[in-house]
């Protein structure tokens, strides 16, 4: 448990000082007051930032509601559910956990989109001390706004100990004390195993668990040309462009819009393939070199091992590659360490094959 003496300095003080901190402005439509309190985030001091008077191009489309959100059907009737629990009974929380690039951060801002309410956002590693909670509950607590939302983006990154204080804001609505507007948080991470081994007692107090999929190519062939119709009307893509991406993606959005844009600039498919390493159905030249490393070594190799003889690093093979090569049965996990298995072996021989034959 925490200790109050380290993790709640004057915490009740803080709180309260964000009243006497604030500012009124006239509101001319309905000439009624409304409380603003500014936060500063990351300690970014927005005064010293000038602004641009150029208008902003549209450079992304994200989808905005979940009609409009492709693919993920279990995951967007598990939301749909709980909207409505929200707009009949109390707030919930949410935990998105999925691979990276597959949309998280969408699906949170499709739920603040559906509940037209306002989104706090941070990164666990933003939260850093007490401070930072403070500023956040006098957010809450100074938004007009019903169901106000705190997104937290890689919430696994968050400080086991700060968690604890999280606490009774999630279930009680209070901290040290002092009530705290009823909101809702949405924590989105890849890591859910890495939370639940730091911190148990908080995943267990999200009452909604969100688990994303990988996307079949099919459903990225749609994301695409979902996409390109938004954002790139006037340039032509051919299907059969499209295709080959989307088996080159890893099943993944990100790396498939990725892809995408460079394809409008560059119609050669093979040589925007050869320019991201890519050399089969989305493997790159890393995880063929991870494929061969485990073929000729007889021993289970643990990660860090496998990552210095490949010539990266142990959080970018776990990240980049060993979620993909275990989720397509190429490798193996196990308690020993990592092993090649019989479809990785497949998969290097045919393109060892296919680079001798060209």
């Amino acid at each position: 448990m925490l200790d109050k003496k380290t993790y709640y300095p004057e915490f009740s003080q803080e709180v309260n000082d964000w009243w006497n901190n604030r500012y009124i402005e006239k509101d001319k439509n309905n000439l009624s007051d409304k409380i603003h309190v500014i936060i500063d985030q990351a300690g970014i001091d927005r005064e010293k930032i000038n602004s641009s008077n150029q208008s902003i191009k549209k450079f992304i489309y994200r989808p905005q509601t979940l009609q409009e959100y492709i693919g993920q059907e279990n995951a967007k009737n598990l939301i749909a559910l709980n909207i409505r629990k929200i707009e009949t009974l109390k707030p919930v929380h949410f935990l998105i956990n999925g691979p990276k690039g597959h949309g998280k951060s969408t699906v949170a801002y499709i739920i603040k989109n559906l509940l037209k309410t306002k989104m706090i956002e941070r990164v666990g590693k933003q939260i850093a001390c007490n401070d930072d909670i403070v500023n956040i509950v006098n957010e809450i607590n100074g938004s007009i706004e019903k169901n106000v939302i705190l997104f937290i983006d890689e919430i696994h990154s968050l400080d086991p100990a700060l968690c604890e204080i999280f606490y009774p804001l999630m279930e009680d609505y209070c901290i040290v004390g002092k009530n705290v507007k009823p909101f809702i948080l949405i924590g989105c991470t890849t890591e859910k195993n890495l939370l639940l081994k730091s911190n148990s007692p908080m995943v267990d107090r999200f009452q909604v668990q969100v688990e994303l999929q990988r996307y079949s190519n099919d459903e990225i062939v749609q994301i695409l040309t979902q996409y390109k119709a938004q954002l790139y009307p006037d340039y032509i893509v051919s299907n059969e462009f499209i295709q080959t991406i989307a088996k080159n993606a890893k099943n993944t959005p990100r790396i498939a819009i990725s892809l995408l844009e460079d394809g409008i600039i560059e119609p050669d498919v093979n040589h925007v393939l050869k320019c991201h390493r890519i050399v089969y159905n989305g493997l790159n030249e890393t995880d063929v070199a991870i494929l061969r490393i485990l073929i000729q070594n007889e021993k289970p190799l643990g990660s860090k091992a496998l990552s210095q003889m490949v010539g990266i690093s142990e959080r970018d093979y776990i990240e980049e590659n060993e979620s993909y090569l275990v989720s397509k049965e190429l490798i193996l996990r196990t308690a020993r360490g990592r092993t090649i298995a019989s479809k990785g072996k497949e998969i290097y021989e045919k393109i060892i094959n296919r680079r001798t034959s060209n």
